[in-house]
C-alpha cells in the first residue's frame, strides 16, 4: 500500500504540482527551530540615530584639555589614596556611577555612605587606570581643582 499522496494522485483528486507544494511545506516545517530561523519583529518607532564614534580617551577627553604628566598623575594618586574613607562602607544598596571608560559599574554601600555621597560629604575617585574608591569631601575638592576627571560623583 502506498502513501496517501500516491493514492490521491492516482484518483485524480490532487495534481502533481499540489503534491509537490505539500512536500516542500513539510520540509520547511522540519527545519531546526532557533533564533536564526525566527522572523525578526518589525522595528517600532522612528529609526535610532547612529552612535557617536568612541575615541581612545573616552570621557577623559571632555574632562580636561591636556593630558597630565606622569609626576602629576602620581601626585594625584597619592592624594586620592591619602583621602580614602576608612571603615565599614559595604551594605545592601547599589550606587551606580559612570566610569572614565563610559561603563556604569555599581558599588554595594551602606545607607549612611549613600546618603553621604548624595550630600557631597564623600565622593568616588577613579584613577586613570580605572581603580575606584571612596574619598573625603576635602580630598575630592582638591582632586577636582587639579583634574576634574578623577571624581566620578559629587
Amino acid at each position: 500500500m502506498g502513501d496517501l499522496r500516491d493514492m490521491l494522485l492516482k484518483a485524480g483528486l490532487v495534481s502533481a504540482e499540489q503534491a509537490k507544494k505539500v512536500e516542500e511545506a513539510k520540509q520547511v516545517d522540519q527545519r531546526p527551530k532557533g533564533p536564526q530561523s525566527r522572523p525578526r519583529p518589525p522595528a517600532e518607532g522612528p529609526p535610532r540615530p547612529p552612535r557617536p564614534e568612541r575615541t581612545q580617551e573616552g570621557p577623559r577627553a571632555m574632562a580636561t584639555s591636556a593630558p597630565l604628566s606622569k609626576d602629576e598623575s602620581q601626585r594625584l594618586l597619592k592624594l586620592a589614596q591619602g583621602g580614602r574613607v576608612e571603615g565599614r562602607t559595604r551594605g545592601q544598596r547599589r550606587f551606580y556611577y559612570v566610569s572614565r571608560a563610559g561603563f556604569v559599574p555599581c558599588l554595594e554601600l551602606s545607607d549612611e555612605v549613600v546618603r553621604d555621597l548624595e550630600q557631597g560629604v564623600i565622593a568616588i575617585a577613579e584613577s586613570e587606570r580605572g581603580d575606584a574608591w571612596l574619598v573625603t569631601g576635602d580630598c575630592a575638592r582638591a582632586l577636582v581643582e587639579a583634574d576634574p576627571a578623577w571624581i566620578r560623583s559629587h
